[in-house]
């Protein structure tokens, strides 16, 4: 017996809705009955509802048994709105499947630029629409967002395998009717941040034998490191380093690092040297953005691309929207094309993937 009510109408008359769940209950117990117990009226007046609706129930076993599979809290055997696209939805849920026999972290993100990558024009591109039709997919599928109850290092070949996916699609994107096929060597720009240590941490010195007490000073900052940003253009030219140190912004070392600094670097200051957005964004118009102003001089004027290392600090949604990515009509030629090397470790912003579909499926979206 369930927890659910006995009648199948409630006390003022109106009728009760009843789940797959009881339903199947109720056929299962006119099955296991014998003899003269085996009646509909009996076994209605068991779980209390009528006699026609256990009849009907047992007559319709197959579909209520085989929706309450997925679903056994409805409360009809109707799926509802037939799938837009099934052939996507199949291929999508393989590659699901494909993933977690690898125990791929997975996201909602992931199946929608997965979707989009095997149809473009998947419910019409449309971030909202993609994303009411994920979590229908789940549901469909019988599948729930949920936390790791295990975790454990990915295999060698699990990376090398995202490199070479990585490394063909950029490809082709270079190819022709690609879209970054009419980007020139010269305006193509990696760049990454890598953190330096401003000395090497203290584990050993030379002391005189037998001495009792060895003494070593080292840096009073708790966070002894710099960060360089450093970007190279796929010809070979090397731009201008960006460091950031350790301190407050517009306080005594920022103020001064204009005179100490020589030319054709540039230096800043963050309060644990980090390459947050602010930062970020100074490097766009520092760094970046002369370089591609001297490239768009020339005529006829080339468009550029800028591949960023992936990482929340380092592109944010404003930034995304800033320098082209998100706006249909925007004038700027740039592109943000994001490596997925981290994110496949790691949960994707939503205006990450837009920006890594636009790169690898040639459409823009826009970051709600």
């Amino acid at each position: 017996m369930t927890s659910e009510s006995r009648r199948s109408r409630s006390t003022s008359g109106q009728r009760k809705a009843i789940s797959l769940r009881f339903k199947v209950n109720v056929i299962q117990a006119y099955e296991a009955a014998t003899d003269a117990q085996k009646t509909f009226y009996c076994i209605g007046k068991e779980f209390g509802v009528q006699t026609g609706q256990v009849s009907r129930w047992v007559k319709a076993k197959d579909k209520i048994t085989a929706r309450a599979v997925f679903n056994p809290s409805a409360l009809t055997v109707n799926a509802g709105r037939p799938v837009t696209n099934p052939a996507v939805e199949a291929k999508v849920l393989e590659y699901f499947n494909t993933l977690q026999q690898d125990d791929i972290a997975i996201s909602t993100n992931m199946l929608i630029i997965y979707a989009l990558s095997v149809d473009s024009d998947f419910h019409g591109g449309q971030p909202n629409a993609l994303k009411k039709w994920v979590y229908m997919f789940l549901q469909r599928h019988n599948l729930v967002i949920r936390r790791p109850t295990r975790r454990a290092q990915k295999r060698s070949g699990q990376l090398t395998a995202i490199m070479e996916d990585f490394g063909t699609t950029l490809v082709a994107r270079f190819a022709p009717f690609g879209t970054l096929a009419k980007v020139a060597g010269r305006c193509f720009v990696n760049m990454d941040e890598t953190p330096l240590p401003l000395e090497p941490e203290v584990k050993t010195t030379i002391a005189t034998k037998g001495s009792r007490t060895v003494s070593a000073r080292k840096c009073t900052s708790s966070n002894p490191r710099v960060t360089v940003c450093l970007a190279i253009v796929s010809d070979g030219t090397k731009l201008p380093p960006f460091v950031v140190f350790k301190g407050v912004p517009g306080a005594r070392i920022d103020s001064n690092l204009e005179a100490i600094v020589p030319a054709g670097l540039f230096a800043t200051c963050q309060e644990k040297a980090f390459m947050d957005s602010d930062l970020t964004k100074k490097w766009f118009n520092s760094v970046w953005k002369p370089h591609v102003a001297n490239e768009a001089s020339r005529a006829p004027r080339p468009p550029s691309a800028c591949q960023a290392q992936h990482h929340h600090r380092h592109v944010d949604q404003e930034i995304v929207a800033d320098h082209g990515i998100g706006h249909p009509h925007s004038h700027m030629p740039s592109a943000i094309d994001l490596t997925p090397y981290v994110a496949s470790t790691s949960p994707t912003p939503r205006s990450y993937t837009y920006a890594w579909g636009y790169v690898c499926l040639g459409r823009r979206f826009h970051p709600k």
